[in-house]
């Protein structure tokens, strides 16, 4: 007989979220490892924020302004938006919470893709909310006409990643905003952009424009700073939508539920944004180049729209293994249902090189 105290069933159910390795992990702490499993930028977070951190030390006695009221300006101005349509978060993960949290009743049911970012499943069955999931396309894009079909009147929210993960595909922009015009105002459509930076601009909606012109009150976005800013470390993200979600959503927050630390290094980064320009052309280069020498080794690969790229070997942990003896760390996809592949996150020239000659040779 059991005389410890249970947790709730529907817990005991959900699996743990899988992170990608460190060197720690697999016991080479001592030695140096290449980790390209987390999609982090190599490049770190520039000398403005680095500075602006050291600054914000004499002051983290003190509570940061609750409200966030610079920092959300700042990202108003940038995205063309109003501070009231701006929520911050510790991570965009928390965000998702705050959408579940404040929107999704215990007897409605959200929809994700079955081949994406498991924290929107997770935070639901979290909540006790049923989870639908949806078939990939034929080629693991993501399916808006499987979408349509499993649509249910109990259908509260839906989770989009665009760039996907781990695919690094980009939602189609025409399909896109027709299937988001056809969308009931009574359901929210969440579509997280933590890669988006890495993406091509003239292939993506400008979601900001359809926030301000009011006609998709149900539209949600999901931002980071852990990307294309390299502050991975800080957690922090954003959320972007009308007035009325954005006040919804600080009902359910926390007070202070990000910390200074964060708010300090954010705003030195939207000040001095050259930093971050310069981590996504630099992205996009490796990425670029990995690409263009797995075609002249013949490895296929999912193109990608963002900082990473998804790569069939054949078997994973084979990979992953062979890989981490030559000192580099990626993330096999088994925790994804994918076992054949791996991804890879696109570095520096040095590591993109180290990568793509390993590889080949572990395949060789």
């Amino acid at each position: 007989m059991n005389f410890f105290p249970e947790p709730r069933k529907h817990l005991v159910k959900i699996p743990a979220y899988s992170a990608g390795k460190t060197a720690k992990d697999l016991g080479k702490s001592t030695r140096p490892m290449i980790k390209l499993s987390s999609n982090e930028a190599t490049w770190g977070s520039g000398d403005a924020v680095i500075n602006a951190l050291k600054r914000y030390l004499y002051s983290v006695h003190l509570y940061p302004n609750s409200q966030s009221t610079e920092l959300r300006e700042l990202l108003a101005k940038a995205n063309k938006v109003k501070p009231e349509n701006i929520i911050l978060g510790n991570g965009s993960n928390e965000i998702i919470q705050f959408i579940l949290q404040a929107y999704v009743n215990p007897d409605e049911n959200i929809l994700v893709p079955s081949l994406t970012f498991s924290m929107y499943k997770i935070y639901a069955e979290m909540s006790n909310i049923k989870v639908r999931e949806v078939l990939m396309g034929e080629n693991f894009e993501i399916s808006l006409e499987n979408l349509k079909r499993r649509m249910t009147k109990k259908t509260k929210a839906i989770f989009l990643a665009s760039p996907n993960n781990p695919t690094g595909l980009l939602l189609q922009k025409m399909e896109l905003e027709l299937f988001l015009m056809g969308l009931k105002k009574n359901m929210l459509a969440v579509i997280d952009e933590a890669y988006a930076d890495f993406s091509d601009p003239a292939l993506k909606p400008d979601f900001c424009a359809m926030i301000r012109n009011g006609n998709y009150p149900n539209l949600v976005l999901l931002r980071t700073f852990s990307k294309a800013y390299g502050m991975a470390g800080l957690r922090l993200g954003y959320g972007i939508a009308s007035d009325d979600v954005i006040q919804n959503l600080h009902r359910v927050r926390q007070p202070f539920n990000v910390n200074g630390l964060a708010i300090a290094a954010a705003i030195a980064a939207l000040e001095n944004p050259h930093h971050k320009l310069d981590i996504v052309t630099q992205t996009r280069l490796g990425r670029n180049f990995i690409e263009q020498k797995l075609k002249s080794f013949k490895i296929p690969f999912l193109p990608s729209q963002a900082n990473f790229l998804m790569v069939f070997v054949k078997d994973g942990k084979i990979a992953f293994d062979a890989l981490a003896k030559r000192d580099l760390i990626v993330r096999e996809l088994t925790s994804f249902g994918l076992p054949e592949y791996i991804r890879v996150t696109a570095s520096n020239p040095e590591h993109n090189r180290k990568f793509v000659n390993a590889l080949s040779e572990a395949l060789s």
